[in-house]
């Protein structure tokens, strides 16, 4: 038996408020952008919604996207284009946002049964002004990375990014990423540089709903290899 006395009438020293911790679940996207420099969304396709997965459409002229069980780069599943025609998959939301004379990286992960080529273009949210446009071969046989870097020239937010072979026949998608190049381990540099200033005493990872599904062992592997979040749907965002 423990026994804890409290005396109402003894103050002791004041705690600052400044001595309070953040939690990561909130710094990663409930506030704008958050911490995570990742900006495609459901890169791994890990959550589906009316066949379709989520934060994901298919482009105008495009055939049907298929969420294919039996081919998979990561987890269980990957995104199947070209069956009935030209392929293509298309995202366009806030956190696609870009800076004017900064640098960005992009990597895919595809798969072909036949060579062809796949253009990769990004455009400003009024589909007005390219930002990227990229047209990258792919090899017939198994998966394969697809990157490279390029430089913004506007300043955007809500572009649009579209992955789409000009050519019938089929093709796998099974990762996208798209990140500024001086990203810090997946983390935006802006967002840490305030974190310092602000000098928390503690970071809660990886927070909330999330913990009982987060498997540290899988941090050690290649990002794109870390399994997809199976147990909690709505963690859909990388």
């Amino acid at each position: 038996m423990f026994t804890l006395t409290l005396d109402p009438r003894s103050e002791g020293p004041v705690i600052s408020p400044l001595l309070f911790g953040h939690n990561f679940e909130i710094t990663r996207r409930a506030i704008w952008s958050g911490i995570g420099a990742e900006m495609v969304a459901n890169r791994k396709f890990a959550a589906v919604e009316n066949g379709l997965p989520k934060h994901w459409t298919v482009p105008k002229l495009c055939g049907r996207a298929v969420v294919d069980d039996q081919v998979a780069f990561v987890g269980c599943h990957s995104i199947r284009l070209g069956e009935d025609g030209v392929g293509g998959m298309e995202q366009q939301h806030a956190s696609l946002a870009f800076c004017k004379d900064t640098e960005y990286s992009f990597r895919l992960r595809m798969r072909c049964l036949v060579e062809r080529t796949v253009r990769l273009t990004i455009m400003s949210s009024g589909r007005d002004e390219c930002i990227l446009r990229k047209v990258v071969p792919l090899r017939p046989g198994e998966w394969q990375i697809i990157e490279g870097h390029f430089i913004s020239p506007v300043t955007t937010e809500n572009a649009r990014l579209e992955i789409v072979s000009d050519t019938k026949g089929l093709f796998w998608i099974g990762a996208a990423s798209l990140q500024r190049t001086d990203s810090f381990h997946g983390m935006r540099r802006d967002v840490i540089d305030l974190l310092k200033r602000i000098k928390p005493g503690c970071l809660r990872y990886p927070g909330g709903c999330y913990a009982e599904f987060y498997r540290w062992q899988e941090g050690l592997l290649p990002v794109d290899k870390r399994s997809k979040c199976q147990g909690a749907p709505w963690q859909c965002w990388n």
